[in-house]
């Protein structure tokens, strides 16, 4: 793959997500619920983390270390309890802010990256995969059941 590729499955999954949002009230988007316990505010901030955690691993591997882990934080289930209580005074329109700028940073990195880190696997490839576009599929799906459910 290259960048342009890498650009394209990110931005392909990224709208995806984005759609599965479009048009949902600002009840539906701060109110519990849409993805398991979490608000749609909640999701966008939950995004956003992992966007900014995936550039800080890639940074990390670029400079010859290994990536972060989460164990030091008790797992990722912890990790994520915690940076989501962390977001949650955000109003929605600043989670949206927040998300907005996570991505356009990430897309820049990316695109600015040498190509050789994206024609094999390695671990910056597989972190931006886990984190990003392999991520927002996974959370675009949540979205798109919760919406066949209550009936959106």
């Amino acid at each position: 793959m290259d960048t342009r590729g890498l650009l394209k499955r990110l931005d392909k999954e990224w709208q995806g997500l984005l759609q599965s949002l479009r048009g949902l009230s600002d009840e539906a988007m701060s109110g519990p619920g849409l993805v398991g316990e979490w608000s749609g505010k909640d999701l966008l901030g939950h995004i956003a983390t992992w966007e900014n955690e995936a550039m800080k691993a890639m940074a990390e591997v670029m400079q010859g270390n290994r990536p972060p882990g989460y164990g030091k934080h008790g797992g990722i289930d912890v990790f994520n309890a915690r940076e989501s209580a962390k977001k949650a005074r955000l109003s929605l329109g600043e989670a949206r802010s927040r998300l907005t700028d996570s991505h356009k940073r990430l897309v820049e990195l990316v695109a600015g990256m040498p190509e050789e880190w994206w024609e094999r696997e390695n671990p910056v490839r597989r972190r931006l995969r886990l984190d990003t576009y392999g991520h927002y599929r996974i959370h675009t799906r949540g979205v798109l059941e919760w919406r066949k459910e209550n009936g959106l």
